[in-house]
């Protein structure tokens, strides 16, 4: 189980710093994104039910929930209690392995960068596929396995430090994190994009902390798990680089399981 600290961490130190975008996107940016991703109109996402299986920093979360669906975040770190109260989104802190939901609730089960941080990412994604309503829609999207002599490159300094990193305390995790933040901010004062050395935190985090962070083939690979748990097409990739890609699809009819307010089981 990816401890959670790490990740915890790692959004502890974006409200901390007042962070405000995520990845070089605003909060409207990742918006019209997840339309993209999830290929529905605003006006479609209106009264449906929604997990971000995730959620992160919740800023997306909440977004979404603006649009005037039921939404709930979930994420295995504790930003979920770092989240500003009084918004629309409904926040808890679980784990993707085991949620804490009723079979074939969601309209839509949105998650971005997450399956791979977990011991199996066929076993998370087969739990959160088993959250999807007949023909609801579900988006997932992995790292890829690095092809070529430059993405290998980039790709070395995580390789070399995060499996290390990565059992540490968290005194020296901060330290190697800033360390890797401060040199990445002298880098991109000359080359690359420019972040702020908050920003350059997050991501270093992100980056060097996680226990478990898997690099999956193309795209073929994770559609036939949407064909193995019952999804048919159309299906999408979306955010296709070398860092990996995502895929929607919707799942085919089949018979519903009745649930219960919000989804929850009763515990």
């Amino acid at each position: 189980m990816q401890r959670s600290w790490s990740f915890s961490d790692e959004w502890d130190a974006f409200f901390n710093a007042g962070v405000t975008r995520t990845w070089d996107w605003d909060v409207q940016e990742r918006l019209e994104m997840f339309l993209a991703e999830v290929q529905l109109s605003r006006e479609k996402i209106s009264g449906l039910m929604v997990l971000d299986a995730g959620c992160g920093n919740g800023l997306l979360t909440e977004a979404i929930a603006s649009l005037g669906a039921t939404v709930i975040g979930i994420d295995y770190s504790n930003s979920v209690h770092r989240i500003k109260k009084g918004g629309k989104a409904i926040f808890l802190r679980g784990d993707l392995n085991a949620p804490p939901f009723r079979p074939e609730t969601f309209d839509i089960v949105f998650s971005s960068g997450v399956l791979h941080h977990t011991a199996n990412t066929r076993a998370a994604f087969d739990q959160v596929a088993h959250l999807v309503k007949p023909e609801g829609r579900l988006y997932v999207w992995l790292y890829r396995k690095v092809e070529g002599l430059r993405n290998r490159l980039i790709r070395t300094r995580e390789a070399l430090i995060r499996p290390i990193c990565c059992r540490l305390s968290h005194p020296l995790q901060s330290i190697i994190v800033k360390g890797d933040a401060a040199l990445q901010w002298a880098i991109t004062r000359f080359v690359g994009k420019r972040r702020s050395f908050a920003e350059l935190v997050v991501a270093s985090y992100d980056a060097l902390t996680p226990r478990y962070a898997w690099k999956h083939h193309a795209p073929l690979h994770l559609a036939r798990w949407f064909y193995e748990d019952g999804f048919s097409a159309p299906i999408l990739t979306h955010w296709d680089n070398p860092n990996g890609y995502g895929i929607m699809a919707i799942k085919r009819e089949q018979a519903t399981t009745p649930g219960v307010r919000y989804g929850l089981k009763k515990l």
